[in-house]
């Protein structure tokens, strides 16, 4: 936890010192249109990432993010994205997405249940899951015991040793599933359009709508994994390279592409704008910064302007009440 604050103390630092300069510009001075600590945050995590893999070669990165920002400039009047501020929900209904170990499954009847062991073994594993994220929440990774974890999850000891060598393999069981749920998800929704910048849009508000519905879920991955271990932050790395599977399509429709390094940017600044609503708690708007994670996503592919209009165009239809259907009169 300590780490984290002292992490997010910095960031807040440098980005007070960059928008101090912003604010000494010319009013029609083009700057990039985003919150300064997502921009930070995203870049904090890029080199953290070299750091981890011992590269040396950090500060080449420099011309290749400063292209990437270009992607986003636009004159001081334009700007509407340099406040991290909630906008509209998108997607299906909260409770249609909440995940298996969201909420605690019912304990199994006392004595010898005509159940299948195999089922007997999956009710428990998910009780031993929801407690570990409940307690991740409550407590952090590091003050959580396997005592805690089985007396939330009314099981003994032994039961949880049968399907877990410790604390630590429970939370990357943890982590394994909200990863796969949150790349199903999303994919789903990424190919139920057509067209690369809707799909887009639609998997943005996916995204957002399934870890708001899954706070638990968000908490653990993209919070307390810093804390379990280098295992679970290599998951992490792994989800980042994962996503920028969505912007593959992208590159064909842009008349000039951003480079990988931009492309790891903007996943890594869409990860940053989640972590940052999942740190405060019940006070984040998940999933009211789809439009925004929209923006990231978009904007270096179709320039600021295209992108901006794209996503009014998708909140227009969003706010837009549903036609009645015709109903047929009878003779």
């Amino acid at each position: 936890v300590r780490a984290l604050e002292a992490r997010d103390r910095g960031i807040a630092t440098i980005a007070e010192a960059v928008e101090r300069a912003s604010a000494n510009a010319a009013p029609d001075a083009a700057a990039p249109d985003l919150e300064a600590r997502v921009v930070i945050g995203g870049i904090y995590r890029m080199i953290a990432t070299r750091l981890r893999r011992a590269e040396t070669a950090i500060a080449t990165l420099a011309e290749e993010l400063a292209a990437w920002l270009s992607d986003y400039e636009r004159a001081g009047g334009e700007r509407r994205w340099q406040k991290l501020t909630a906008t509209a929900k998108l997607g299906r209904s909260a409770e249609a997405l909440e995940g298996p170990i969201e909420q605690m499954p019912s304990v199994l009847p006392p004595g010898r249940p005509r159940i299948p062991q195999q089922e007997i073994a999956e009710n428990q594993r998910l009780r031993i899951l929801h407690a570990t994220v409940r307690l991740a929440a409550s407590k952090g990774y590091m003050a959580t015991t396997v005592a805690d974890i089985t007396k939330l999850a009314r099981v003994r000891a032994n039961t949880f040793y049968r399907q877990f060598a410790d604390k630590q393999e429970a939370f990357t069981a943890v982590h394994e599933l909200g990863f796969q749920q949150v790349m199903d998800h999303t994919a789903k929704a990424f190919f139920s359009v057509e067209g690369w910048p809707l799909r887009s849009w639609t998997a943005a508000g996916a995204l957002t709508q399934l870890l708001d519905a899954n706070p638990l879920l968000a908490n653990v991955a993209f919070v307390e994994a810093y804390a379990v271990g280098p295992g679970a932050v290599q998951r992490i790395e792994d989800t980042h390279t994962a996503f920028m599977f969505f912007l593959q399509e992208g590159l064909a429709v842009s008349e000039e592409p951003p480079s990988r390094v931009a492309m790891e940017a903007i996943v890594a600044s869409v990860f940053e704008v989640i972590y940052l609503q999942t740190r405060v708690g019940e006070n984040g708007q998940i999933a009211g910064m789809a439009p925004y994670i929209a923006h990231l996503w978009l904007a270096p592919f179709l320039g600021a302007r295209e992108s901006d209009a794209l996503i009014e165009t998708q909140l227009r239809k969003q706010k837009a009440p549903a036609k009645a259907p015709r109903v047929r009169k009878q003779t």
